[in-house]
């Protein structure tokens, strides 16, 4: 990690980039995600709409929902056995096959059969059909770089399923194909959806219904710190500090961290498990207007770190719980589009399932 880096800065409003020692580029250390509406790691939320077709891609979706096209090694077998003219649903003249559908459900996870049953994998199935057909109308397509890209990023996890399900990397790397041609359809049917509105209301409401889990995040720290490479330099400017020389001077004077020079060596805030331990610790240990009493060494060199400010509570994960709040909402606005586009589609369309 280098000094200075911008990633992962904290959504504070007060907090300025160029933070030394992040861990990672998250904002914020996980907690228990349980479910919609329950505590989640705020820095690695993502708004992913294709409710649908139940991307969990890799793992489940691929070997569960997508490659209609194609015939899987598990679906040959069967069909080799006199199963090939069996059909399970057929969408305007395009047949999904039975054992098409069986070797999806077959591939769900043990842990997770109870929330699917053989006619919502083909009712899924019939969707991503709608899918990838309306796809088709509207001239849709992934070219030969967006696929290879996006394999490349894959193909390991592919690897993966393709030794454990059977299918082969090729079908799979075609459901890749697929599942980006219908995620490009998605985008442009819900890309108008307005940014909803989270109030202060809703926001205090989930910080005092999931208090208990959030309490681990739930404090921020504001620091400053003078950075050097030599230890005895360090003990030097520690020994300036405490005979009661001006912490902002000694910063301009002596700190090498030079994206934080010009702010007085202030990082912002931060919560616990973002900065290197060292750091971290002698930071959290140190009161507010205090200098922590011995040098820290870390990776980076040799710090005098002064605490300017605590934040609690509330307070202290305001802004990541509004960022969190809009993303869910943003979700279930996207979702719903999506839902009504479905329903629009299966209205039109030529639709006969014969799995009961």
């Amino acid at each position: 990690m280098q000094i200075s880096s911008d990633s992962g800065a904290s959504s504070d409003s007060d907090n300025s980039s160029g933070k030394f020692a992040f861990k990672s580029g998250s904002s914020q250390p996980s907690t228990p995600a349980a479910g919609k509406g329950k505590p989640m790691d705020f820095a690695n939320i993502g708004v992913i709409v294709f409710a649908v077709i139940a991307i969990l891609f890799f793992a489940i979706a691929v070997s569960t929902f997508m490659g209609l096209g194609t015939k899987t090694n598990t679906q040959t077998q069967l069909q080799q056995q006199g199963s090939e003219k069996e059909i399970a649903a057929v969408v305007n003249g395009t047949p999904i096959y039975l054992a098409d559908a069986n070797a999806r459900y077959n591939a769900v996870p043990a842990e997770l059969k109870s929330q699917y049953s053989l006619k919502l994998i083909v009712d899924n199935m019939v969707d991503n059909l709608l899918l990838q057909q309306e796809a088709q109308k509207e001239g849709i397509t992934v070219s030969d770089q967006e696929l290879e890209q996006a394999w490349e990023s894959q193909k390991a996890d592919a690897a993966t399923i393709s030794q454990q399900t059977g299918i082969s990397e090729i079908e799979i790397k075609q459901s890749l194909k697929e599942y980006i041609t219908v995620q490009k359809l998605i985008q442009a049917k819900t890309a108008d959806v307005a940014p909803p509105e989270v109030t202060e209301a809703e926001a205090e409401k989930y910080y005092t219904d999931n208090e208990a889990d959030l309490n681990s995040i739930a404090l921020k720290i504001r620091a400053s710190h003078i950075l050097v490479d030599d230890n005895a330099l360090a003990k030097q400017i520690l020994d300036e500090v405490k005979k009661g020389e001006d912490f902002n001077a000694l910063v301009a004077k002596y700190s090498k961290d030079t994206a934080t020079v010009p702010r007085a060596g202030d990082l912002g805030y931060f919560s616990k498990g973002e900065m290197v331990p060292e750091f971290e610790n002698a930071a959290f240990a140190t009161d507010v207007n205090a200098v922590y009493p011995d040098i820290v060494k870390s990776q980076f060199g040799y710090h005098i770190i002064k605490v300017t400010d605590r934040v609690q509570g509330y307070e202290a994960i305001k802004s990541e719980i509004f960022q969190f709040l809009g993303q869910q909402k943003q979700s279930d606005a996207q979702n719903a589009v999506l839902k009504d586009y479905i329903a629009q589609l299966r209205a039109s369309a030529k639709i006969e399932i014969k799995v009961q």
